[in-house]
């Protein structure tokens, strides 16, 4: 494993997650989030937990990154994109048994959908430009 490129596809990943989920739920979704305020958290009770959300987030794109390691080798965007995609249908499952047992609006349901998608293809992306081969960089360069 090289684990420079590892390392570097861990923190891209992991920053982007954790700003597109600031902006995504925490201004997107925000009004959603106060209608449905019975269901968080106080807001001041959830600072206090900021450490667990990072760590869940850190282990979020070191498994992300591991598993495109081992199972994705080539590094194309493209084969990035459907390893996000792939990935995120998992978690989309995951948000479908939630809702059946948590009393989660709809609306709330399908943006998280939808946000999931686009934040794993995404950071399938930024993996896969980060492990993109040799001959694709001189594709890129020419």
């Amino acid at each position: 494993m090289n684990s420079k490129k590892f390392t570097l596809a861990c923190v891209a990943v992991f920053i982007f997650i954790f700003v597109f989920d600031l902006l995504f739920h925490g201004v997107y979704l925000k009004s959603i989030y106060e209608q449905t305020n019975g269901l968080w958290r106080p807001e001041e009770a959830m600072k206090s937990y900021i450490a667990w959300l990072i760590l869940g987030q850190l282990i979020i794109a070191i498994g992300f990154v591991a598993l495109f390691t081992k199972a994705f080798k080539r590094g194309g965007l493209i084969e990035g994109a459907v390893y996000g995609l792939l990935l995120a249908i998992i978690f989309i499952g995951n948000l479908l048994i939630w809702y059946a047992v948590v009393p989660y609006p709809s609306n709330l349901l399908t943006n998280w959908m939808v946000g999931t998608l686009i934040e794993m293809v995404l950071a399938g992306i930024i993996v896969a430009f980060i492990y993109r081969s040799k001959a694709a960089v001189k594709t890129i360069d020419a």
